[in-house]
């Protein structure tokens, strides 16, 4: 094969000296026979050092390119190949940058994995971003941003793996490395920690009111940053009054709710998707305050911003239409909530039939929400008299149920047992017992 100009230099060089050294040698100068092939060896050795060093940068690049196309095992054996060489290849002398970035790689890519694989990935991510930290912490102290960076990557982790108070911590150091920064955009990163501490403190501890209060802390960096009418403040708006909701403070959460209304409304206009989903929102805050009437017409409202948007097929549209169907069943105008129970259990037969070709564990969780529509209509028509739809209804729900994983003990599953049995009597006793009219 064809060598480089460099290489065919340091290689005649080797020869040359090997020359030397080796007539040295036979004529008894021994000394300077020594010179030349320890002069000889030290060309070599420099030689395959920067042939080697080659490798590791195409190493990191080929894992590079497996790591943009998903194929992440693949990628996590040329790092770690990468970094192996460049350990025995360059001992102590090997850089921060050098092994920062080999570790980075080696993180993410187990990071990423971890979706598909059952091995603990997070855990080897966690160690790879401890060593970028370590290096990171040697080479630019601990008051960096990239430092701050790859502390809310482990903090990332540890909150995957479960950890939720080291990640807790984690995301505190990144935000005290942030505070004491001084950068064109801090703010955004300061944001950025903060909700990802309120949302682990959620998920540790369900602890809203200690989450309400990062919330609005983010909320004031942003309203004295982007202004009052931002679709980012409406965003936390929402997550505020979630906080409030949870803490059964309702008056507080719909007006909040209806402050982050007003600013999609503005901003997005009257047919977004957000502005669906905060109608929807509030409604079910009225309806747990028991204000069902205003509560029917948030959600009618939400319902017609949907279907403009998903069209009147779509399966999003379902847990608005129960909504309205509940609230309807709930006020006793038993006409219209079936009517509403109906279209539901119409929508979900068109994408039950659409969904063959999915897992068979979501088509049977799509008809089993099927058996409980047709539970809640044989109910309906159970108090309406009319035993046979009623009979019928449950029958249909009963043979779902019965192919199911549900238990015999699940609320649903029961009222249509018990339903099923009764209005098949009823049907049987008519049946049987004709009255016919004598004159």
């Amino acid at each position: 094969p064809e060598v480089s100009p460099p290489q065919a230099h340091a290689l005649n060089n080797v020869d040359a000296l090997r020359s030397d050294a080796s007539f040295q040698f036979q004529n008894g100068k021994h000394r300077r026979a020594l010179g030349a092939y320890e002069d000889a060896w030290r060309v070599l050795l420099e030689e395959n050092n920067r042939r080697r060093i080659h490798a590791i940068h195409i190493l990191n690049r080929i894992g590079n390119c497996h790591d943009q196309l998903g194929s992440y095992d693949d990628a996590l054996e040329k790092f770690r190949t990468s970094m192996g060489l460049k350990r025995a290849t360059l001992g102590s002398t090997t850089t921060s940058e050098e092994v920062i970035a080999t570790f980075q790689s080696i993180g993410l890519a187990h990071y990423k994995n971890s979706t598909f694989s059952f091995q603990n990935e997070y855990g080897i991510a966690l160690s790879a971003y401890e060593e970028v930290y370590k290096e990171q912490k040697k080479h630019l102290g601990p008051y960096h941003s990239d430092t701050a960076k790859t502390l809310m990557k482990i903090g990332d982790c540890h909150k995957r793996r479960g950890n939720h108070k080291k990640a807790i911590k984690c995301y505190e150091d990144a935000l005290e490395i942030y505070y004491n920064m001084s950068l064109d955009d801090s703010e955004s990163y300061i944001i950025d920690v903060l909700r990802s501490i309120a949302v682990t403190i959620i998920e540790d501890q369900k602890n809203y009111q200690q989450a309400l209060k990062v919330y609005e802390d983010i909320l004031n960096i942003q309203e004295s940053s982007l202004g009052e009418f931002h679709i980012d403040v409406a965003r936390t708006l929402t997550d505020i009054g979630l906080c409030y909701w949870e803490n059964n403070a309702l008056k507080k959460a719909i007006s909040v709710y209806m402050r982050s209304l007003h600013i999609y409304r503005d901003v997005l206009g009257d047919q977004s998707m957000e502005v669906a989903e905060n109608l929807f929102s509030i409604a079910l805050i009225l309806e747990e305050g028991g204000d069902l009437l205003e509560s029917l017409n948030l959600f009618k409202d939400s319902l017609l911003i949907q279907e403009i948007l998903f069209g009147s097929d779509a399966d999003r549209l379902l847990p608005t239409i129960r909504c309205i169907a509940r609230i309807l069943e709930e006020t006793k105008k038993y006409g219209r909530a079936l009517r509403a129970y109906k279209e539901v259990y119409r929508i979900q037969r068109g994408g039950a039939a659409g969904k063959h070709s999915e897992g068979g564990e979501v088509l049977l969780e799509k008809t089993v929400d099927m058996a409980r529509t047709l539970c809640k209509m044989g109910g309906i028509y159970e108090w309406k008299c009319k035993h046979r739809d009623a009979y019928m209804a449950y029958r249909k729900a009963l043979k779902i149920f019965i192919k199911s994983e549900c238990s015999p003990m699940d609320e649903d599953f029961r009222r249509t047992l018990d339903g099923y049995f009764y209005e098949e009597w009823v049907t049987q006793w008519k049946g049987n017992h004709v009255v016919t009219s004598q004159e």
